[in-house]
């Protein structure tokens, strides 16, 4: 694992904010307001501010893209946010598709990875380990 000391921060910084249940946080006048993996950076969360996945997790909570992601739409948003973390983390292709696409990989319907403490241990499980297996976790929302 290549991570940069300033990546692993972003994740343990993205692990606690999904371990605390992924709550509705202001960054920099940016608001980040629920979890789904399915959602790179979009307005449909349930109060105000963004639905992200891990990737937009990571641009909004580092202020790594100045646009406004919300403008743009389908997959010009998806790969413009998985590139954008991509690029900060140093990853490379396969990790990235694993930590943020966990569906072709791993087990379960797309929207079985959106439960934020199941993702939280996804991290703290590739933080230590440098691999990243969802299938090591169960979806706790399920149970």
């Amino acid at each position: 694992m290549s991570l940069t000391t300033e990546g692993r921060n972003a994740l343990e910084q993205i692990a606690e904010w999904l371990e605390a249940g992924a709550q509705h946080v202001d960054i920099e006048g940016r608001t980040v307001d629920h979890f789904n993996m399915e959602y790179p950076v979009s307005e449909d969360g349930p109060e105000c501010g963004t639905t992200c996945c891990i990737a937009g997790a990571l641009v909004q909570f580092n202020g790594l893209d100045d646009r406004d992601l919300l403008e743009l739409t389908g997959n010009i948003a998806w790969y413009t946010v998985k590139r954008l973390a991509v690029d900060f983390l140093d990853i490379g292709p396969a990790t990235a598709t694993e930590l943020f696409e966990p569906w072709v990989y791993f087990d379960g319907a797309d929207d079985s990875f959106n439960d934020p403490k199941r993702a939280a241990k996804v991290l703290r499980h590739y933080l230590e380990t440098g691999r990243v297996d969802w299938d090591l976790f169960p979806n706790e929302a399920t149970e």
